[in-house]
């Protein structure tokens, strides 16, 4: 807000915008920082420096490496076997793929991509989903395995792609849920007013803000946020340039999930 100046250039009580620029150092002071700012940085450094799990594979050996920043580094190689147990098909693969997920597991990341030529990188898929792995596995084609593999996968658009994609399942999740509970006059609700009066009887559990409606509506919604925020509610500003964003903003661009339902 402009608070001095050239009064005929820049009214005062005018906004100004800032350009900030790549590469160059600011200092901003913020006198207050509200719980949800704080996460939207967290997840965006986060989103920048998102680790991937890498499987590359085929019938004879999995390479595996972590991924960040597009830079990668290997955590495990494993052989099938397969030469040794030629007439024991499904033996050979459950061994393989066991030690694979295992290795899968063990890393604790929730994002897989699973890539190399022909069907088995699918049937990995499967055997993971079958053992219960809850993250988000993407399958990619690539033409050899190996470091090759890692370079040809990594050198393609598959990755920033899947990075995306990743903030699209959990938005997709959360609007689908969002959408049930209203459909079945459930634990949700939507629009300005209602998700305010929710919001002041520490009703929400999950806030849903499109990022549009709060740049329009930015002091309105803000009581919002800090009403449900003191309320344990956690928020979740939306995309609006991609589908579950468009979704939000059909139904007001505001809403919340509820712990329990209003009267």
């Amino acid at each position: 807000k402009i608070t001095g100046g050239n009064i005929d250039t820049l009214p005062f009580g005018s906004m100004q915008v800032i350009e900030i620029e790549p590469n160059k150092k600011y200092k901003i002071i913020k006198k207050v920082w509200m719980k949800h700012h704080v996460e939207r940085l967290k997840k965006a450094a986060k989103k920048n420096r998102q680790r991937i799990l890498i499987v590359v594979i085929d019938d004879e050996r999995a390479t595996l490496a972590f991924l960040r920043d597009f830079k990668y580094e290997i955590l495990a190689e494993m052989h099938s076997k397969k030469a040794g147990k030629q007439f024991e098909s499904s033996e050979w693969k459950k061994e393989y793929f066991g030690g694979v997920a295992k290795k899968i597991f063990d890393s604790g990341l929730d994002t897989v991509i699973i890539a190399g030529p022909g069907f088995i990188k699918e049937e990995l898929e499967k055997f993971l989903t079958e053992k219960g792995f809850k993250g988000h596995i993407f399958v990619v084609g690539t033409s050899t395995t190996g470091l090759t593999g890692i370079n040809e996968l990594i050198k393609g658009k598959a990755i920033t792609k899947i990075v995306k994609q990743s903030q699209i399942v959990e938005e997709s999740w959360l609007i689908e849920k969002l959408l049930s509970e209203i459909a079945k006059d459930g634990l949700a609700t939507y629009g300005f007013n209602e998700v305010k009066k929710a919001s002041e009887a520490g009703a929400i559990k999950v806030l849903l803000v499109l990022d549009e409606l709060l740049a329009e509506k930015r002091e309105a919604l803000a009581k919002i946020i800090e009403s449900a925020e003191r309320g344990q509610a956690k928020v979740h500003i939306f995309n609006s340039e991609y589908s579950p964003g468009e979704k939000l903003k059909a139904i007001g661009g505001v809403a919340a999930l509820l712990r329990y339902k209003l009267i």
